[in-house]
């Protein structure tokens, strides 16, 4: 299991974790050029091992879309005509390799 960033009720964090399930241990993964502080996002897995993350809110909705290369270690920004901005949304990766996006808060504009 991996998170990235959130809200701990002071702060809106961008840190990466993962539950290592033999040791049952939470590790921190330190990346360069992790995106920005984000809560509300969803994020989800794909078959090539890279965890896609998807809007949430900073200052406001947000529309980023983001993925994390767990062998390589790099997060890589993804430009693309993103739906407009949201948070709190629902998301799955299907069996085709697509991310559905579905509900949340947002603004068109």
């Amino acid at each position: 299991m991996w998170i990235f960033g959130g809200f701990d009720f002071r702060l809106v964090l961008h840190d990466l974790h993962y539950f290592d399930i033999q040791a049952q241990t939470w590790q921190e993964v330190k990346a360069n050029s992790p995106p920005s502080k984000t809560a509300g996002h969803t994020a989800v897995m794909d078959a090539q091992q890279r965890m896609w993350v998807f809007g949430g809110s900073t200052r406001g909705n947000d529309h980023d879309l983001h993925y994390f290369d767990i062998q390589a270690k790099t997060w890589q920004q993804v430009n693309a005509s993103n739906p407009f901005a949201r948070e709190d949304h629902a998301s799955v990766m299907d069996a085709q390799q697509r991310m559905w996006i579905f509900g949340g808060i947002g603004r068109t504009s």
